[in-house]
């Protein structure tokens, strides 16, 4: 189930716009959503190194 879920929020997250990303992780920050705001903030680290 665990793995699922991580393979669900990689495919939600890669197939986001890049300015909905950073929206995203401004709003997880405002409201103070930690997991959120680290899934989004990991996926633009892997954007940069070319991972994603």
């Amino acid at each position: 189930m665990e793995e699922e879920l991580r393979n669900w929020d990689a495919e939600f997250m890669k197939n986001m716009y890049k300015l909905t990303l950073f929206g995203l992780i401004n709003m997880a920050n405002y409201l103070n959503i930690k997991n959120l705001f680290d899934l989004s903030c990991q996926t633009i680290a892997d954007m940069i190194t070319c991972k994603l």
